[in-house]
């Protein structure tokens, strides 16, 4: 009688132990939010290669095209979109590769700030050029 008992116990335990371990209930919305950004990013893209070809490649063309406004607000979409997708990307690296909790941390922290000062100083170029 003492045999189901004692494995219940160690069942039990087992399960104790692994409870807060894995499963954090976000991949599914990190995978999604990837899937949705990546498809932002194709008519985004297909959209500048179109309109860089389209300006034959001048200077001035350029900036006379970035300065409509439609333009510009699609560049910033580019620009916002390609750095969501990069940021979500290069998190899932850094979380399966690196086991170091600090350095881990660290790396997320560089790597969404600089990702962040990416767009806010594109941004400003971009608004600068437009307005």
């Amino acid at each position: 009688m003492a045999a189901p008992e004692n494995s219940a116990i160690k069942l039990n335990t087992a399960i104790t132990r692994t409870q807060n371990l894995g499963h954090s209930g976000t991949g599914t919305d990190h995978f999604i939010y990837q899937r949705v950004s990546a498809l932002a990013l194709v008519p985004l893209l297909l959209w500048l290669v179109a309109s860089l070809i389209a300006s034959g490649g001048e200077y001035t063309a350029l900036l006379q095209w970035l300065q409509q406004p439609w333009q510009s607000i699609l560049l910033l979409c580019l620009i916002i979109a390609i750095s969501w997708h990069s940021i979500l990307g290069l998190q899932v690296i850094i979380e399966d590769y690196i086991q170091t909790e600090w350095l881990k941390l660290s790396s997320l922290l560089v790597m969404k700030f600089t990702f962040w000062f990416i767009v806010i100083a594109a941004t400003f170029l971009v608004l600068k050029i437009a307005l």
